[in-house]
């Protein structure tokens, strides 16, 4: 029930300050739009009770229409003008009916009570400003009212009746103006402790941010240092050990394989590292690195590479999906040279409002997977793809193939 409500207020609350509860202006005019639509539900309600005792106050259906036009004028952006309209209607609409019940002994000078109490609600100086009109109305009640009005009154007279609202009106001004600016007073204490808190966050996420990039280079400079040099040295025993062997002889496969399997991780662990050490959220670093591994792949085998992209430096993809992209690309890659026999690979890169387009496209001919030696891994792409909310597409033909991946923005 309370959401639904809240939404029913930041319907009306003009398009600067909805999304913007910091805003100098978002608790005046909050407030003053639920005092608006408090007065709507409960205007009629109180008419009616009146009514039923005998009294026909017009004046609360005239101020429950002011009340729209002032939620109608507040949601065009116009506030201040609001605020003043909807002072200077309530005296109009009122005066002539306090004035003609009784003058200053009316009884529905408790609604300037009220009033005032609205008033406050809204804005501190609003409330002292519509305290001095209180009295001034008062005033006027006093040197209008007869008399010899044919009503019961103290023995203090007109001026005794005037005398003690001037007084109330004062004293409750006073209080209410002590109240909103100790609430003004907490509510600016309360924003500098959030300020305070933001900033120390800010600070703290700095400096993990910090060990965090000390955390990488340590792990990169520690894998090219072991790891690395480890895997090198695999390679390079088992390309000895590959020379010693006899052709035909049975362990020429798992040799072949040991090579193939330390180079193969090798490369995986550049690409993890990549993502590590690099602005891997950056669209444009994430495809100058796969151009470059395509230029180096493709130089082997005399293939025409070429590449197209648009400047999406100022857009963010999530860092994680990253090494998934590299992944597929990589073996999208690859897959041009074992099946397709193509001359000419064009790697494009395109900027969208909500997503980047990445394709790869082959002059070659498209190979059908079959259970044992075709496209094993466009299965693992879609798997990676689907991880990360890729939309993954392969449009293959006679005369080329095309490897298309898009890829959600991060706000």
């Amino acid at each position: 029930m309370y959401m639904k409500l809240k939404a029913v207020l930041n319907w009306f609350l003009p398009d600067k300050l909805k999304n913007d509860p910091l805003h100098v202006e978002y608790d005046h005019v909050y407030t003053l739009v639920s005092a608006c639509i408090s007065a709507i539900i409960v205007l009629p309600l109180v008419y009616l009770v009146l009514l039923y005792y005998g009294y026909n106050i017009k004046a609360l259906a005239y101020n429950g229409l002011m009340c729209l036009c002032v939620l109608f004028l507040i949601r065009k952006g116009i506030i201040k003008i609001s605020m003043f309209l909807m002072g200077m209607i309530s005296y109009a609409i009122y005066y002539p009916y306090i004035a003609n019940s009784g003058g200053i002994y009316s009884p529905m000078i408790g609604f300037l009570y009220a009033y005032l109490v609205a008033a406050y609600w809204g804005h501190p100086k609003t409330g002292a400003y519509f305290t001095a009109l209180n009295i001034l109305m008062l005033y006027l009640l006093y040197i209008n009212t007869p008399m010899n009005i044919n009503l019961p009154v103290t023995a203090g007279g007109k001026l005794s009746a005037f005398s003690i609202h001037a007084a109330g009106m004062t004293i409750l001004g006073s209080l209410l103006w002590l109240v909103q600016k100790r609430q003004d007073v907490a509510r600016e204490e309360t924003k500098q402790l959030q300020n305070y808190q933001i900033e120390f966050l800010d600070k703290e996420i700095a400096r993990r941010t910090e060990q965090l990039n000390n955390m990488r280079q340590s792990l990169a400079t520690d894998f090219h240092d072991e790891t690395g040099n480890l895997l090198s040295a695999i390679t390079r025993q088992a390309g000895l050990l590959k020379l010693h062997l006899k052709p035909g002889d049975h362990a020429f496969p798992m040799v072949d394989s040991i090579i193939r399997n330390s180079n193969e991780l090798y490369a995986s662990g550049r690409h993890f590292l990549w993502n590590l050490n690099h602005d891997s959220d950056n669209p444009n670093v994430l495809f100058e690195y796969l151009t470059s591994f395509g230029q180096s792949l493709y130089n082997q085998f005399d293939v025409s590479f070429s590449t197209q992209s648009s400047d999406c430096s100022t857009l963010k993809i999530d860092p994680y999906a990253s090494l998934s992209i590299i992944f597929i690309f990589k073996e999208a890659m690859n897959n041009v040279i074992k099946h397709s026999g193509a001359s000419e690979v064009i790697f494009k890169m395109a900027c969208y409002k909500s997503n980047i387009e990445i394709s790869l496209s082959d002059n070659g001919n498209w190979k059908e997977p079959n259970g044992q030696d075709g496209h094993y891994g466009i299965r693992n792409m879609q798997m990676r793809s689907e991880k990360h909310q890729f939309i993954f597409s392969v449009y293959p033909g006679l005369t080329g193939t095309r490897v298309e991946l898009a890829v959600p923005l991060t706000n």
